[in-house]
């Protein structure tokens, strides 16, 4: 019976870790408190933050994601600024990477809420020159 129980505890934590795993270019729904895997780096949604701006009055509200490879982490921040949306790029590891909200541009469509696309900067350029 203990032997059962610990089984289905393994197969239970591993399920989770797998039901949260995404590729890059795929969407992958976030939550805050919820951290998925992405192509292997861990991305954990932050939370919103509002920066004020005295020439753009509505100011900024950015999004917060912690992303990390497990060596290293590092806080990227996303937001449409004053309505043009793209990926925002950061580099993790020596490998830049390209992060979209809202809309993806390599993948031609809207993004739900609470949905982002990560890529290698490489899968990026590739997907965003496609059919061109």
């Amino acid at each position: 019976m203990v032997f059962f129980r610990a089984g289905c505890l393994v197969f239970s934590l591993f399920a989770a870790s797998v039901l949260g795993a995404a590729e890059f270019g795929q969407p992958v729904t976030f939550a805050k408190g919820r951290p998925v895997e992405v192509g292997g780096l861990v991305v954990e949604y932050l939370g919103d933050r509002h920066v004020d701006h005295p020439v753009f009055k509505p100011g900024f509200t950015f999004q917060d994601f912690q992303i990390g490879n497990g060596k290293e982490s590092k806080t990227v921040s996303w937001s449409s600024g004053t309505g043009c949306i793209g990926p925002v790029d950061f580099s993790l590891g020596g490998v830049t990477y390209m992060l979209e909200l809202r809309a993806s541009v390599a993948r031609k469509g809207w993004l739900k809420d609470n949905q982002l696309v990560l890529w290698t900067e490489k899968g990026f350029l590739a997907a965003s020159h496609k059919d061109r």
